[in-house]
């Protein structure tokens, strides 16, 4: 192969020494014997040909340089295939050495070699290897369905599911799905006199992986962590989650908002998910009831005392003109689920087997008079794909 030398032009000022070097050493190497610069096809194989052809161009200030000789290296050996093709298993396969040679040079920190087979690492560096081939002439072949993830929700947990699984994909997911809280602990001195207290960091591990049947598993209440997650990863996200019917009982709603109210609520509606975060009795619960009106979906309505529970069933009742005769009540010795249901949270720690499958809008008043442990078990495990704190 035809060695291809870049002699620097006669004397250069410091400003253009350092442009040189930096212009020179991205497409060649240094040879002490003849102290000239050698083109270097594997350092050209990382640039795309308009990228070589900048570089070239922009040297030419500088050095002697014949920018045709420079791209002749480029064609020189094996003819380059324009497909390469990436299977259901990661395996990227090539018609012809050049092409392998090619896509081991421009993404070897995304592949991995073993038993002689190139697999790409993650379906996350997808996209990016398939812009880098793009920018050299070649097209990535493969099936679109390898980026699809099913999510369901089943037995009140998510069940995510990727045509594909990796590892790196795997511990994102992973990472979505620990949650992390903090607990206040008393700081003792050594004759066990009390000296202030310092915030504690817990971790949950809110998953966990069935091997047989290829799943992760994780709470409702972290579907749009995982959504996020899977997106960001470059995934095909497959909902299949039904909405739950609407609600039986009938309602004659009779409230209106004020405008901060009505902006929360517009602002909530987009995601049917989030915390209302209005001022000191700016009127949370009014949002909730329009929420629980417009959207006629079975609902609970999370609360810290009896006294609490009493006085969203007289709101229930006055404004959205439910009778408080079929209103459910969960705590406080009765245990009486219907459409729309108030819970103590207490209450709803202690039987949330009966709570699960029948809601699809939950709703945390106050959750933070709740002691942590106590709402953290109530918020994971509710099935209720909507929410409002």
């Amino acid at each position: 192969m035809k060695e291809v030398r870049i002699r620097r032009k006669g004397y250069l000022t410091e400003e253009e020494f350092r442009k040189y070097l930096l212009l020179v050493r991205s497409i060649a190497n240094y040879d002490p014997s003849s102290k000239e610069w050698v083109v270097s096809k594997d350092k050209l194989l990382k640039l795309s040909p308009m990228e070589v052809k900048h570089i070239v161009n922009e040297l030419t200030s500088y050095a002697h340089i014949d920018v045709s000789e420079v791209l002749s290296l480029l064609t020189q050996g094996t003819t380059v295939s324009t497909e390469v093709y990436l299977g259901s298993d990661r395996v990227l396969r090539f018609k012809d050495l050049r092409s392998r040679q090619l896509v081991t040079a421009l993404a070897k920190d995304k592949i991995e070699i073993k038993g002689g087979k190139v697999f790409l690492k993650s379906l996350k560096y997808l996209s990016e290897l398939k812009e880098s081939l793009r920018k050299q002439g070649i097209r990535l072949v493969y099936d679109p369905s390898i980026l699809e993830v099913e999510v369901h929700r089943s037995n009140g947990k998510l069940t995510i599911k990727p045509k594909v699984w990796d590892r790196e994909i795997f511990e994102d997911l992973k990472k979505a799905c620990t949650l992390s809280y903090f607990v206040e602990r008393a700081i003792l001195s050594p004759e066990k006199e009390y000296m202030g207290s310092e915030l504690v960091e817990r971790k949950i591990r809110a998953y966990s992986f069935s091997r047989e049947e290829g799943v992760f598993l994780t709470y409702v209440g972290l579907l749009e962590d995982v959504i996020r997650t899977l997106k960001r990863d470059g995934l095909r996200i497959v909902l299949r989650i039904e909405e739950r019917p609407k609600i039986r009982v009938e309602m004659r709603p009779s409230l209106e908002l004020m405008p901060h109210q009505e902006e929360a609520y517009s602002l909530w509606l987009r995601r049917r998910r989030g915390t209302i975060a209005i001022f000191t009795r700016g009127g949370k619960s009014f949002i909730a009831l329009k929420a629980i009106a417009e959207l006629r979906l079975p609902t609970v309505i999370f609360v810290p005392t009896k006294e609490v529970l009493e006085t969203w069933r007289e709101y229930i009742s006055k404004y959205l003109g439910v009778p408080k005769a079929v209103i459910g009540v969960f705590g406080g010795g009765t245990l009486k689920i219907s459409d729309v249901t108030v819970s103590i949270y207490n209450s709803a720690v202690r039987h949330l087997d009966k709570l699960m499958g029948r809601f699809e809008l939950a709703i945390f008043d106050e959750c933070h008079h709740v002691p942590a442990a106590t709402f953290k078990e109530v918020a994971l495990r509710i099935d209720a794909i909507y929410r409002m704190g």
